[in-house]
C-alpha cells in the first residue's frame, strides 16, 4: 500500500512540476541569436509613417547591404521602441521627431528613461522622421549605412544629421560620412 501512495505522490509531483519548469522558459537566447543574425530596424505599430520608412530603409539595406539581413521589427508602441533602444537590445529606430527629443531629454512620455545615449543616424523626409541609434553603435557600421542610405536613397529624402534642428547630437560616424562626402 506505501509504494501506491509514493507512485502517486511521484506522479502528481511530476505532472505538477512539469509546468512550472516550462513557465519559467524565456526566449532570450533565441532574441539575442535573432539581433546578431539581421539587422533590425525597429519602428512601431503607433507611427505608420515612420513604419512605411522603416520598410523602404530594410529594402535598401537588403539592396545595399545583402549580408546585413535588414528587417523590420514593430514594437505596439515609441515607449516599447524607446526601452529596446536604451537598453542595448534594438540598434536602429525610426521615432518621429518630437518623440525621439522627448526620449533624449526624458521628459513627456520618456520620463525615466535613460537616453542620453541616443544618436541621430539619419534624418528622414522633412526632418520630421528620424533613424535613431545610440552613441555605442559601431562607428565602421554607421559609415556602411549612411553610405547606402545616401546611394540609394530609393525616394525618401535623406539628410544628415543636425543637432541644431533635431536637438539630438547626430551620431559621429554618419555626421562625419555626409561632411567628407559634401564637400
Amino acid at each position: 500500500m506505501p509504494s501506491i501512495k509514493r507512485r502517486t505522490f511521484l506522479v502528481f509531483t511530476l505532472f505538477m512540476g512539469l509546468p512550472c519548469i516550462s513557465l519559467g522558459h524565456t526566449p532570450y537566447r533565441q532574441w539575442k541569436v535573432l539581433r546578431q543574425r539581421f539587422l533590425l530596424i525597429h519602428s512601431t505599430r503607433t507611427n505608420p509613417l515612420g513604419d512605411a520608412i522603416a520598410d523602404k530603409l530594410a529594402a535598401i539595406l537588403q539592396d545595399a547591404l545583402p549580408k546585413a539581413n535588414a528587417r523590420v521589427a514593430r514594437a505596439r508602441h515609441e515607449q516599447r521602441a524607446a526601452s529596446l533602444l536604451t537598453t542595448g537590445q534594438a540598434v536602429l529606430l525610426v521615432m518621429k521627431k518630437d518623440d525621439a527629443k522627448n526620449l533624449f531629454t526624458g521628459t513627456g512620455d520618456f520620463r525615466g528613461y535613460d537616453g542620453k545615449q541616443v544618436r541621430v543616424l539619419l534624418m528622414i523626409g522633412g526632418g520630421e522622421q528620424l533613424l535613431l541609434t545610440t552613441e555605442s553603435f559601431s562607428p565602421i557600421h554607421v559609415r556602411l549605412i549612411a553610405e547606402a542610405f545616401d546611394h540609394h536613397s530609393s525616394g525618401l529624402k535623406i539628410k544628415a544629421p543636425d543637432e541644431r534642428l533635431t536637438g539630438i547630437p547626430g551620431h559621429r560616424a554618419a555626421a562625419q560620412y555626409f561632411l567628407r562626402n559634401s564637400e
